[in-house]
């Protein structure tokens, strides 16, 4: 029996395109980008590449990365900051892009351990 590993590119493309995506798209709905959020959508953009590396620290930035998008949106939704510290989208949106991101990334932690050896039987 075979069991499906996720992928952690898809979820690493996922976190370029909402990263990079909200910056550059920000001035077209009249938010223009701030310091801060570029800096979270860097910090996200990086995550983004540090899954499709692959290595074992990989996780940990992406997780990390995933984990402050939800910190700021959380921030933003206790003191009602305008413009917003984080990605410059709606800070619900912000929110729910985060905790999907965690979701993902932790669903993808056993793509980065090693494959278990195939255990052998002796029935035919």
């Amino acid at each position: 029996m075979s069991t499906m590993r996720p992928s952690p590119w898809s979820i690493g493309i996922v976190m370029l395109a909402v990263g990079a995506g909200s910056v550059a798209f920000a001035g077209t709905h009249g938010v223009p980008p701030t310091a801060a959020s570029i800096a979270a959508a860097a910090v996200l953009c990086a995550g983004g590449v540090a899954m499709l590396v692959r290595r074992r620290w990989s996780f940990w930035v992406a997780l990390g990365a995933a984990l402050a998008t939800v910190a700021l949106a959380v921030v933003n939704f206790v003191f009602r900051r305008e413009p917003p510290i984080g990605l410059p989208l709606p800070s619900i949106v912000t929110l729910v892009i985060g905790l999907y991101l965690t979701l993902r990334i932790l669903l993808a932690k056993s793509a980065f351990d090693p494959p278990l050896p195939p255990v052998e039987t002796d029935e035919p």
